[in-house]
């Protein structure tokens, strides 16, 4: 690992602490402009020339001294991109390097707060806050999500809040739980859970939207551009978890982009690895089976969204009980496409159900909780609507 340090004359250091120990250290997130520097800007002493870059440089070196912290980490200048086993070692490593860091600084180039005012009021910000495109890129996910501590600044480098005075309002925009932005452990949080988090997501290489999940989801594997998919199974093989899990993310991606029949594809081939590798009843190839009655939703294909989500549903139950909340998560499933053929009383019945079960176990303030209940609410008021 690279970390960035500015010694006595000013002068900005690359150290490499490969096989040292790490220092304490700040760490910057921040989408990628026209204008960042890269390693060999370092190197070659021509950082300057970099407006753009500068700029995030100087604010992250600021930050970090103001929290006494001497040393910083940048990735477009602290790895070499043109190094591949650096480029996939700094890949597999990049969410423990950022929960490692003592602090997250995260440069919203897009939020302003022109303001008078020493510190900047809500409705100064709130807005462009909310509409940042740092909530809809991949690998940001984890750069929320890892740090403990996670502060937000605008693009006058003012501090508009951290992660955990602003939990609700990233909540709402990001539809991730508060547990996971207080820091609750990843393995409390299901592997499904973890992958809708990134469903609306979106990098510029299809494969980091496999490559930003690793650490999320906890594995690691070997990376390559322009070979996603088939890179993975060629070195890892056709039913190695890792494969399984890098089909599932893309074809979710594939999902939300409205692309059914490369999801669809992509998400039987799954199902049926995982039924013949782990058995018909083990929790990945059940999640296999959920995803691909979305996808037939998605098309209108409610007969067979239909068998596919009972079958999971009934399993599910049967391995891990009625409360489980992967059941009621099934349950859910079903209930939309039960809506979706008409059937509205068979419908209603089993999100009423999933209401009170999600309450009683999971509290009136959880976002499952609280979207069963919006739901019932819309079903209700339309078959209120639709009666003589």
């Amino acid at each position: 690992m690279r970390l960035l340090h500015f010694d006595a004359l000013e002068r900005l250091v690359s150290t490499d602490f490969r096989g040292k120990t790490i220092p304490p250290y700040a760490i910057l997130s921040h989408r990628w402009g026209d204008s960042e520097i890269l390693l060999e800007d370092i190197t070659s002493g021509a950082y300057k020339d970099k407006q753009e870059g500068y700029r995030k440089l100087q604010f992250c070196a600021k930050q970090a001294a103001q929290d006494e912290l001497q040393y910083f980490w940048i990735d477009t200048c602290c790895i070499d991109r043109w190094n591949l086993r650096e480029r996939s070692r700094a890949i597999n490593s990049m969410f423990l390097w950022y929960k490692n860091a003592e602090r997250c600084y995260v440069f919203l180039s897009d939020v302003s707060t022109a303001t008078t005012t020493e510190t900047p009021q809500r409705s100064d910000w709130e807005s462009s806050f909310r509409a940042s495109a740092w909530f809809s890129r991949g690998w940001t996910l984890q750069e929320l999500i890892a740090p403990v501590s996670v502060e937000f600044f605008s693009c006058e480098g003012r501090r508009i809040g951290d992660k955990t005075s602003l939990d609700q309002l990233i909540h709402e925009i990001t539809d991730i739980p508060l547990a996971a932005l207080r820091n609750c452990p990843l393995d409390q949080f299901t592997t499904l859970e973890r992958e809708r988090w990134a469903a609306y997501r979106r990098t510029t290489e299809e494969e980091d939207m496999i490559y930003c999940l690793l650490g999320v989801l906890g594995i690691s594997m070997p990376t390559a551009y322009g070979e996603g998919q088939e890179r993975t199974k060629r070195v890892l093989g056709d039913e190695h978890p890792d494969t399984l899990t890098s089909m599932s993310i893309l074809a979710l991606t594939y999902r939300e982009q409205g692309r059914w029949k490369e999801a669809e594809e992509l998400q039987v081939q799954a199902m049926q690895t995982t039924k013949r590798v782990l058995g018909e009843e083990h929790p990945h190839t059940l999640t296999s089976m959920s995803n691909l009655g979305l996808t037939y939703r998605n098309q209108g294909r409610w007969k067979e969204a239909e068998e596919l989500q009972v079958q999971a549903m009934q399993t599910r139950k049967r391995m891990l009980g009625d409360e489980h909340p992967d059941t009621i998560t099934s349950m859910h499933n079903l209930a939309f496409t039960l809506q979706s053929q008409a059937r509205y009383e068979d419908a209603l019945a089993l999100m009423e159900r999933c209401y009170r079960l999600r309450e009683q176990i999971l509290g009136k303030q959880h976002s499952d909780t609280q979207s069963s209940l919006d739901t019932l609410s819309d079903w209700r008021a339309d078959c209120s609507d639709e009666s003589p």
